[in-house]
């Protein structure tokens, strides 16, 4: 398995604009189990992990929703929204540089190093999608009307790696929609190529259900969309 991407079922999309808003619900043991798994390397091949992302010793809720919330202007704008333990945190890209700010953290930049990098939230996994074809045996299941959007109803079968770079990629691309579950079920918007809803599954029991409740193509942006308004770095 190599790296090159491509959309799922050539669907590639052709928004200049996108916002979306979303939830992300986890059952936290299931979640641990099916990362631990996932993050096993096959026989033989010399891979480095993480081990110590989840832990299921500490007392916590059994569930946790949380919101999230998206803006993205090709080619290069971007503002998250997302909750990081018990506080929302906002982030802002403009090209390679970003701004972020929460109420622990206060604000923080890159200050245009582009090996420092930022994450997204629990939005990237619906629409990082060009590598999942390589990682998942795709099966269409059904068609239907989501948010107002004709989608197409996927399960996806992860494939067997046999080698480290196999390993890596399917790590890499899995990572944010849920590593190491049995099946995934996809809502694929069928025009724009982007996922409208994924449920990671581990003996048919969700653990990570990521979940658009509202979006929307080509919509035009306020300009301060893109400026952080705490970005005094």
């Amino acid at each position: 398995m190599d790296e090159r991407s491509e959309p799922i079922l050539g669907i590639a999309g052709s928004w200049h604009t996108l916002r979306a808003s979303g939830t992300e619900w986890r059952h936290h043991a299931r979640l641990t189990e099916a990362f631990e798994r996932g993050s096993t390397p096959p026989a033989g091949a010399r891979v480095t992990t993480v081990r110590a992302q989840f832990s299921s010793e500490v007392p916590g809720p059994t569930e946790s929703e949380e919101r999230w919330s998206l803006w993205i202007e090709k080619p290069d704008l971007k503002r998250a929204e997302f909750m990081v333990g018990s506080e929302r945190l906002t982030v802002v890209f403009r090209g390679d540089d970003w701004w972020s700010w929460s109420t622990s953290r206060g604000a923080r930049s890159n200050e245009g190093r582009t090996n420092y990098h930022h994450g997204v939230g629990p939005s990237e996994g619906l629409l990082q999608t060009a590598l999942l074809p390589r990682a998942l045996k795709l099966e269409e299941l059904s068609r239907a009307s989501v948010l107002d959007r004709d989608v197409i109803h996927l399960l996806g079968s992860p494939r067997t790696p046999t080698t480290a770079e196999d390993f890596r990629l399917m790590s890499r691309s899995l990572h944010p929609l849920g590593l190491g579950a049995d099946e995934y079920l996809l809502a694929l918007d069928a025009e724009q190529g982007v996922l409208l809803s994924s449920e990671a599954r581990t003996a048919g029991a969700p653990f990570l259900v990521l979940e658009m409740t509202e979006i929307a193509f080509d919509a035009t942006f306020d300009a301060q969309t893109f400026v952080l308004e705490h970005r005094d770095v």
